[in-house]
Formats: structure tokens, sequence, C-alpha cells
């Protein structure tokens, strides 16, 4: 029987991804650009140590069919903190889930 040593990457299978390395936008968001409140986090998922980021899944208030965001629309914090960029929409129309990875 063999033993994975503690510091070797766990087994990977035959088609899965790399894990990606995500670089924090370096935008900044002034007090004339206009923000909306997204939604609320539902999830976040910490991936193995091979990656720097998290992915991050939000709920949104509104429905998609009154207010769509795009992906690569950036996010942030009430005080205009960068988080992330929108990465993928899933979900239905009428009950949207945004992602993003955060650094």
């Amino acid at each position: 029987m063999k033993v994975a040593e503690p510091d070797s990457e766990p087994p990977k299978t035959k088609n899965e991804m790399p894990m990606i390395h995500v670089e924090k936008p370096t935008v900044e968001i002034t007090p004339e650009m206009k923000i909306s409140f997204l939604g609320q986090v539902e999830v976040i998922i910490t991936p193995d140590k091979t990656s720097n980021a998290r992915l991050v899944s939000v709920k949104a208030q509104q429905s998609a069919e009154r207010n769509v965001y795009d992906c690569g629309t950036y996010l942030c914090l009430e005080d205009r903190q960068i988080l992330g960029v929108i990465d993928e929409a899933i979900g239905r129309v009428q009950d949207p889930y945004y992602t993003f990875f955060i650094t």
C-alpha cells in the first residue's frame, strides 16, 4: 500500500481543471460612480492550497428581469473597497445567483 506524503498534492481526475490564480482588480470606484446593493452572500468555498482565491456565491436581491449584472461587473463594499469581478450568473432569471472569486 502506498501512502501519500503530507506535502504532496491530492490525486486528480483525468479531466479535472487546474485551480486558477485570481488577481485582485486594480480599478478605483470613485464617489461619482453609482453603486447598488447586489444581494446576500450564500456560500463561500475555500479551495485547497493550490489557489489563492475563494469562490463566493451571492443571491441577488432583485430578479434579473429588473436588474441584470454582466460577467465582468466589478463588486465592491459600501465603502467602495473592491472585492472582485462577477465570474458567472447562475440560476433562474427570477432568482439569480452571481459568483465571483475573492482573494
